[in-house]
This record gives structure tokens, C-alpha cells and sequence, in this order.
């Protein structure tokens, strides 16, 4: 089953995250002793850890609620050489830092994928590198109302609109305008309830009906958002480079011309 992409498709117009920006940050320390074991050319075996954390994108609320809808990623990259960290840095991907709590105290963001890669230290310190740089912009923009042009916000919110009124009725005194008047005033929850109002009009259930809403909006929208991305571009572009190198060995450049930067990828899962 598919997730309320096309609830996101408008959410997202008030962001995959809290800012407009990407940032980086330290994190496992500095580099350790030359004692331990060492590689055939007498450089230290370093481990790299690759680790994805999630929330639900739009939400105030710490944690993942469901596989169904649209998270925001941010990454981690974790070096050790011989047990010593060795050096690290983060992406928040336009979001959430790492360390970042709710109203209620709890860590925003949870660990939902961990991996690791082995190398000489030259190796390993390269990779960290390339992440440390690894984002899709400028190849293409975040996708916000800070940089999506009006013309575009309006044709995205047409399109989405039209396809609700036609394929979409409600019970309760809902309409389709309601729940599209409530996406565009960022209340995702009020949303999400007034779904619960509605059925799609010839499909035999709720989840067949969202997977024929979302095939036709994306095809419909593809070219008007080919030139942005969201968190989730940025991460799959981040593990996709941390996959090259634990399948190669070899640190290579982060490519953010590649297509995983080229269009919103509302749901990413590691």
C-alpha cells in the first residue's frame, strides 16, 4: 500500500523540514593514536557507519507513525579507526539535527537503518569527504514556498484540487475543497481526518484509490518539479554514495546531476 503522497504532494509546500537550508555538522571527534592493526600499505582499518533517522515530515511530534506517510531523513557518517573515532559529520537534509526534541522531550529522530564499510584509513577519510559534500543542490532546488515560483505552487494546487473534486466524494458534510483548504493552511492532522470522510469514486478500496491518485498526480506534475527535490532526494543521494563505496572501496564523487536529485521523492525507505 502506498502512503498519502497525495496528502504530501500539498504538505509539501510548507516544506520537507524547519528550514530552507542544508547543514552539516561534527560529529564523531577527532582522529585517534597509530597504534593498532593496520592495512597492507600500514594505514589503520577504519570502519565508516552510514545511519538514517526519521519523523514523519510535517510533524510536531517526535518519531515515525507510520511506513504510510511521507518521512523526513536526515543522515549520519560515523568514522573509527582501531576503535577511535576518527572524525564524522551529519546532514539534516533542510530539517532536523540529530539531536533535536519535541515539545515533550524526546529525540525527534529515530534510527531506522544502520550500516557499515571497511577500509584503510585514506579510503574511509575520503568518503567522509565526499558526504560532508554530498547534497543535490545546486543541481536542483529545495522544493518550498521560498523557492517554488507562485506560478508552479498554484498549478501544483490546481492539479491536486482538480483530481480530488473529480475522483473523490465525502460524507459528513466534508468536501474535497475542505480537505484541500486544509493542506494548503498546513493542517495535516485536520487533513488527514477529513479523509476518513471520503471514498474514491470506482475503486474498490481506499488504498487502490490512493495509488491511482498518486500515479496520475505524479505524472502530472513530473516536469513542473523536475528541477526540485526534498529531504529524502538528499538521503537517497547520501546512502547511494556510502553503497558505492562499501561495494567498491573506493570513495567516489558525489554525483548530484544523478536522477535520485531530479523530482520529490516523497517516501524514502533505506
Amino acid at each position: 500500500m502506498r502512503p498519502l503522497l497525495v496528502v504530501g504532494l500539498l504538505a509539501s509546500l510548507a516544506a520537507c523540514g524547519d528550514s530552507g537550508s542544508t547543514s552539516t555538522g561534527a560529529g564523531g571527534g577527532g582522529g585517534g593514536g597509530t597504534g593498532g592493526s593496520t592495512t597492507s600499505s600500514n594505514e589503520r582499518e577504519c570502519i565508516a557507519t552510514f545511519r538514517v533517522l526519521q519523523k514523519d515530515a510535517y510533524s510536531d511530534v517526535a518519531g515515525r507513525s507510520s511506513d504510510l506517510w511521507p518521512p523526513h531523513t536526515t543522515t549520519v557518517l560515523d568514522v573509527t579507526c582501531d576503535g577511535t573515532p576518527a572524525g564524522g559529520s551529519f546532514h539534516e537534509n533542510h530539517g532536523t539535527l540529530p539531536d533535536a526534541k519535541d515539545a515533550n522531550g524526546d529525540v525527534f529522530l529515530v534510527e531506522v537503518g544502520t550500516y557499515t564499510a571497511t577500509g584503510p584509513e585514506s579510503a574511509v577519510q575520503a568518503l567522509a569527504t565526499e558526504y560532508a559534500a554530498c547534497v543535490c543542490e545546486p543541481e536542483t532546488k529545495f522544493l518550498s514556498l521560498d523557492t517554488i515560483d507562485d506560478a508552479t505552487a498554484q498549478s501544483l494546487i490546481n492539479t491536486v484540487s482538480t483530481y480530488l473534486n473529480d475522483n473523490l466524494t465525502c460524507d459528513n458534510g466534508t468536501t474535497p475543497d475542505d480537505v484541500v483548504g486544509a493542506l494548503q493552511n498546513g493542517d495535516v492532522d485536520v487533513a488527514i481526518m477529513l479523509f476518513g470522510d471520503c471514498t474514491w469514486i470506482g475503486a474498490t478500496s481506499f488504498e487502490e484509490g490512493l495509488d491511482d491518485a498518486l500515479t496520475t498526480i505524479l505524472e502530472e506534475t513530473a516536469e513542473a518539479l523536475d528541477g526540485y527535490h526534498v529531504c529524502n532526494n538528499d538521503a537517497a543521494l547520501q546512502k547511494s554514495l556510502f553503497d558505492d563505496f562499501k561495494a567498491t572501496g573506493v570513495a567516489k564523487t558525489c554525483d548530484a546531476t544523478a536522477s535520485v536529485c531530479h523530482g520529490p521523492m516523497w517516501l524514502y525507505e533505506p
